[in-house]
């Protein structure tokens, strides 16, 4: 923490620890000591002023607060340095009295013990207790001139006050420890809704994707939610707080409410009862956040039962009564023991002191009358509770809830469209792909067409080759056929002819027998 480090110690510390370690800080160490150089540089007076001065120059200008030599460069960026600042401010909105929580010293110290006594005069406890001081006052100073005009008035004795003063130390001591009980009781319910608001927020983010405007109706009624609990704690009804958070038909419903936070409580159950009816093939998974949904939707509502509880049970009013009447009674009477202890006019001392006592033992019985009631009650008692603040807390704790979920929906789009892109490319690369396959196909077919007309050319000439080799084989062997026809026909032609001849010359011989004989 920042707060725990003074620019008198702990600079020359961190210079030490690096010198003789040979350790490298942390970034925040380092950026801290750099805030502590420009406040020693600017000479202003607080802490937090000397890192409003650092923060008004780049840090890495002033000069090395923790010098070591061959080490990385640790300076944490300006930009990061502010937001790291904004960020402590940021949290002083959580704290209950209005001041900064990451600065001790401007809580309490007893360092400023002068200031607080100082301050006693305008507190709000001696204002609220201011009649009853100046009656008791005027009162104890009536005694003592009544004592000093008339000294032989005996004075009371001490014993009886001295046991009564016991008994009222007890009843105020439980009076105050009740009303503190009571004041942190009321403490932890906001911060029971700060968790659960949280929770349902958390959850309906990462839960409700799909459907946007069931999303959108719970965080709108969860930031309706702590308004709506703060006016009907406080009995205050103002509508306008609501616009800019509730659509119309939604504050129209509310305005007919006699219970805002159970009102609000209910249209969250049903918003969330669209989680069951988001996808039919995810029944069981959506079953499952509904029921995650609706219990902390019923613990916020038992929430409000809790604070109607603290609100409709004050402490009872027998006891402050009977506690301001004895507490009244002893002061009125603790002159009648004091001027006896003094003589003279010295007597006029039992005023001052009579008071000092007073208002000691009042005040802290007002201070149980004031922590009681920690959410106020309208116009009559302010709030101890600062649940304005608590709703203006919640409500940017769920803006950022929603500034996340929509982040997340931009990066969800962003990713669909570049898938989608992704896969119109691949799908085009895919047909680009089916195309050239296709065209490579066309191209063998009518590769594959030619060489089977080729294929069929060759066959077509090979058979006509073949059926001319035939015919021309037919062909000689007709005309071998012919040739051993027509040789056979000169043989017969010959034989016939031999024989002719034969019988030729038989006849020549035998008729030249004849004409022999």
């Amino acid at each position: 923490g920042f707060h725990s480090l003074s620019p008198q110690t702990h600079a020359p510390r961190w210079k030490r620890r690096a010198e003789l370690r040979g350790l490298v800080p942390r970034p925040e160490a380092q950026y801290h000591a750099s805030a502590l150089t420009a406040r020693r540089k600017r000479g202003s007076g607080g802490f937090c002023s000397g890192l409003d001065s650092a923060l008004t120059f780049n840090v890495n200008d002033v000069e090395e607060a923790v010098p070591i030599d061959a080490a990385p460069n640790w300076d944490m960026p300006p930009e990061t340095a502010i937001k790291a600042y904004d960020y402590l401010h940021s949290l002083s909105r959580l704290a209950d009295d209005g001041r900064e929580i990451h600065n001790a010293p401007q809580r309490y110290s007893s360092k400023h013990w002068w200031a607080n006594l100082k301050s006693t005069w305008g507190c709000n406890i001696l204002a609220a207790v201011g009649q009853q001081l100046f009656c008791i006052s005027l009162w104890s100073l009536f005694v003592a001139v009544l004592y000093v005009k008339v000294p032989k008035i005996p004075s009371l004795p001490a014993l009886p006050h001295s046991l009564l003063g016991g008994v009222i130390g007890v009843l105020l001591g439980f009076r105050t420890n009740q009303s503190y009980d009571r004041f942190w009781e009321g403490r932890k319910l906001w911060g029971k809704v700060f968790e659960l608001c949280r929770s349902l927020s958390r959850i309906s983010l990462a839960g409700i994707d799909a459907d946007t405007e069931t999303y959108e109706t719970i965080q709108r009624h969860l930031k309706a939610f702590p308004v709506a609990l703060k006016q009907h704690l406080r009995g205050d009804y103002n509508l306008a707080e609501f616009r800019g958070t509730l659509n119309g038909p939604e504050l129209n419903e509310l305005a007919t409410a006699d219970n805002l936070p159970l009102s609000v409580c209910t249209s969250l159950s049903i918003a969330v009862s669209e989680v069951k009816r988001m996808d039919v093939d995810l029944q069981s998974g959506n079953s499952i956040l509904w029921w995650t949904l609706e219990d902390q939707v019923s613990k916020l509502a038992g929430v409000v039962a809790d604070c109607e509880r603290l609100v409709r049970t004050p402490v009872p009013l027998s006891y402050s009564v009977h506690t301001s009447r004895l507490l009244s009674l002893w002061a009125a009477t603790l002159p009648f023991v004091l001027v006896g202890s003094f003589r003279g006019w010295l007597r006029l001392l039992t005023a001052p002191i009579t008071a000092f006592v007073s208002y000691s033992l009042f005040c802290t019985e007002e201070l149980g009358h004031l922590i009681e009631e920690p959410f106020g009650a309208g116009g009559q008692r302010s709030e101890v509770l600062p649940l304005g603040r608590y709703c203006e807390a919640l409500q940017g704790d769920l803006d950022a809830t929603n500034r996340i979920k929509q982040r997340a929906l931009r990066s969800m789009e962003e990713t669909r469209i570049t898938q989608e892109e992704e896969q119109a490319a691949a799908l085009e690369a895919e047909a680009e792909a089916e195309a050239e396959e296709a065209q490579a196909e066309v191209e063998q077919a009518e590769a594959e067409e030619s060489q089977m007309d080729a294929f069929q050319s060759m066959i077509a000439s090979a058979a006509a080759g073949a059926v001319a080799d035939a015919v021309a084989e037919v062909v000689a062997d007709v005309a071998d056929a012919a040739r051993a026809a027509n040789d056979a026909a000169e043989g017969a032609n010959g034989v016939a002819e031999a024989a002719v001849d034969v019988e030729v010359d038989g006849a020549v011989d035998a008729s030249a027998g004849v004409h022999g004989d």
